[in-house]
Order: C-alpha cells, then sequence, then structure tokens
C-alpha cells in the first residue's frame, strides 16, 4: 500500500463505525508522523493513531503503510493502584482482515457478563405441589380441609348476619324546607343604621360608614349579595 493512502482507508473504516460519520466528535488523533523519504527505516516516521473512547475503555489504534494495531486501557484507577489496566488487541499487517479482528474484539472487550439467576431450590418456603402430583390420601385431605375452611367462613357470616353487624342503618328523613324564606334586606339595612361603633375618625357621629372605611365596602357587599338572592329565589305566597 502507498505510504500516504493507509491514511484515508483508515479513515474510511472509521466511517464505518462511527455514528453519521463525524469523525472530529467521537476520534482523537493524538501522533502523526509524516516522512516520505524512502530511505527512512524507522516506523514510526510515517504513521498515525486514534483514540476512541466508550465509558469504561479508551482504545488506542495505531497505523503504518505496513501495520494496524491496538490497544485497550481502562478509564478508570482500581483501588490501590495508580495506573490504568489495558490488554493488546489483534495487530497485523494493514488489511482489512486486521480492522476486522480488532473491531470484533473491541465488541468482545465490552460485552459484560450476566447475573446468575437465583436459585429457588433451596427456598424455605416452597409452594405446595401441583393437584396432579397429590396422592389419593393427599388429595382427599386437602379437599376436605378446603370444605372445613369455606364452612367456617359461612359460619362466621351467618353470625354477623345474626348479630345485626351487617343491618343497614335507617334513612334519615329529610326535614329541609322545599322553599327557603325570603331574605329580609329592609330589616338588614336597618340594623345597619344603629349608633355606629367604629375607629375611623371619619365615621364617628355619623349613621353610616364613610366611603373610605373598610366596614363601608363589607356593608356594600352583603347588601349586594342580599339584593341578587332576592332575585333569584321565588317568594313564598
Amino acid at each position: 500500500m502507498d505510504k500516504q493512502s493507509f491514511r484515508a482507508q483508515l479513515v474510511e473504516w472509521f466511517r464505518e463505525i462511527i455514528p453519521y460519520g463525524n469523525l472530529d466528535k467521537y476520534i482523537r488523533k493524538t501522533r502523526e508522523g509524516i516522512d516520505t523519504n524512502p530511505h527512512c527505516t524507522d516506523r514510526h516516521a510515517n504513521h498515525v493513531h486514534y483514540v476512541i473512547y466508550t465509558k469504561q475503555h479508551s482504545y488506542g489504534i495505531s497505523a503504518t503503510p505496513t501495520y494496524l494495531g491496538c490497544i485497550a486501557s481502562t478509564m478508570y484507577y482500581r483501588p490501590g493502584e495508580n495506573w490504568t489496566r489495558g490488554n493488546d488487541l489483534p495487530d497485523g499487517p494493514f488489511s482489512r482482515e486486521t480492522w476486522e479482528a480488532i473491531k470484533d474484539r473491541i465488541i468482545g472487550y465490552e460485552l459484560q457478563k450476566l447475573e446468575p439467576l437465583p436459585s429457588y431450590g433451596d427456598c424455605a418456603h416452597k409452594c405446595p405441589p401441583a393437584a396432579a402430583e397429590w396422592t389419593p390420601e393427599e388429595a382427599e385431605y386437602n379437599e376436605a380441609r378446603y370444605e372445613l375452611l369455606r364452612a367456617q367462613q359461612r359460619m362466621e357470616k351467618a353470625e354477623h348476619v345474626r348479630s345485626g353487624l351487617f343491618k343497614k342503618d335507617e334513612v334519615t328523613p329529610c326535614t329541609r324546607a322545599a322553599v327557603e324564606p325570603e331574605l329580609e334586606v329592609d330589616a338588614l339595612v336597618e340594623a345597619q343604621l344603629e349608633p355606629l361603633m367604629c375607629d375611623n375618625d371619619l365615621c364617628r357621629g355619623a349613621d353610616k360608614h364613610h366611603l373610605s372605611c373598610p366596614s363601608f365596602r363589607e356593608q356594600e357587599i352583603l347588601r349586594r349579595n342580599a339584593e341578587e338572592q332576592s332575585k333569584r329565589k321565588p317568594k313564598v305566597k
């Protein structure tokens, strides 16, 4: 493969796994060496290194015109350690086969073990066996016990009925008048015309509250409510 075409090929392979092809949002280029001197034998002179991340791991992928490899590393320290653990993933010639092997190993690296399902075989409170597993003696005993339980329930219900626990209360007759008496508006007004007992200086010596007095507004509200009630309710003949 050409010394420069491997970079474009690696980017195309990344686009196959990066969501929507947004390389800038999911991969990071950390190292790159560009040396086209054909006599240079240093493999780091012409190389590129990318890093992709998951929630718990990072994967560093290195590539040269003749090499492709990957190293996995954890994103956290274990208790008592000041370094991150990791593993070497598949590597080999820069080819499609090596790239597929790296992808498969990354998927396997991210898989989590399932917790074993709880076993109810040793449970202290075991369920009773099904009716099909009963012996004739057990079936007869369970049937008699069920009938005894039903008889006890009927007996308790009969005792409650006999003692009057289930007796319904008599219906209380309604004593409310069909038509409510009309509110005497004039009597209400006359009651309000008595000598005032108000702390407002403007109301002293007068037969009604001043317009600025809160009691005046309350009396007006009561008067209007009484008038509205007298208009809505029919008069008793």
